[in-house]
């Protein structure tokens, strides 16, 4: 089934086709599960000119649970532009508003991603024809099921919306087991490494850092402090390795070490573990 067959726009040339990607370690797809107006900020800027010079773009987000794949985001009307010409960062700014066509498949109607390459922004006639309609979801989607432990790469937004909305597969995956973990600062590359041995398992560990912000950990305090909760988002959370509930916590804690020490985490340039 082809996009054209539920989607029929009279004039495809007065579309853009947008199709967010992954930006500065931030998911489109994570911006719209946190709501909606995340997702709509990302139609609204754009460092460089002419992204929108149409009246209507049609939105998708990458679908990363479904590699190859994009999610109908809705479409916007273009209502006004805005150049900002600084010297180090040019920017257009979008007024957009969503229109109510289609409105009811946002969220639920999957296509195939139609290019691979960079631009996130292409016309529309160009592709119309051929976009080909993957499902329609029943309701709009709302999280991905736990993906297994060797895939767990998960922006802070996830893990956040995972443990906030107790997520049942993931809770039960987590809790059951203790491991190494790491956090990456996507904002310059130092990693944490941290271990989970106590009640809760992972899934306990993980929580505390969405509660507090930091884990307890005396340099993520030190960045908590100094920025706020906010900065939190720029970390993403990875383990490394999973072990059974009865294992000793002396081995969990020489196995963090062995990390610690594979990641250099405890040099100051490379991260964020003072002992």
């Amino acid at each position: 089934m082809k996009l054209k067959d539920i989607i029929r726009l009279d004039d495809s040339e007065s579309y853009r086709l947008h199709i967010a990607k992954k930006s500065n370690g931030s998911e489109p797809l994570d911006a719209y599960l946190d709501s909606f107006s995340h997702w709509e900020n990302w139609q609204k800027c754009y460092r460089g000119r002419n992204r929108f010079p149409v009246r209507y773009v049609i939105s998708f987000m990458d679908f990363y649970p479904k590699p190859g794949s994009s999610l109908f985001g809705g479409i916007f009307e273009v209502l006004n532009i805005h150049w900002k010409n600084a010297k180090d960062n040019p920017a257009e700014f979008y007024d957009v508003k969503l229109t109510e066509d289609y409105k009811e498949l946002i969220g639920r109607l999957r296509i195939s991603t139609p290019y691979t390459g960079r631009p996130t922004v292409v016309k529309l006639e160009k592709y119309y024809d051929d976009l080909e309609v993957l499902e329609i979801f029943e309701a709009p989607y709302r999280q991905r099921n736990f993906p297994g432990y060797e895939n767990i790469d998960c922006a802070f937004s996830e893990i956040r919306r995972v443990i906030s909305s107790n997520t049942p597969d993931w809770k039960a995956a987590l809790s059951s087991v203790k491991g190494v973990y790491m956090l990456t600062d996507l904002n310059n590359g130092k990693r944490y490494i941290g271990s989970a041995y106590g009640d809760g398992g992972i899934w306990g560990r993980w929580q505390n850092y969405i509660n507090s912000f930091h884990g307890g950990n005396s340099e993520l305090i030190k960045l908590y402090e100094n920025h706020g909760e906010g900065y939190m988002s720029n970390f993403k959370f990875t383990l490394l390795e999973i072990h059974p509930a009865a294992a000793f916590d002396e081995y969990i804690i020489e196995r963090e070490n062995f990390w610690k020490g594979v990641m250099l985490s405890r040099d100051e340039k490379y991260g964020y573990n003072d002992n």
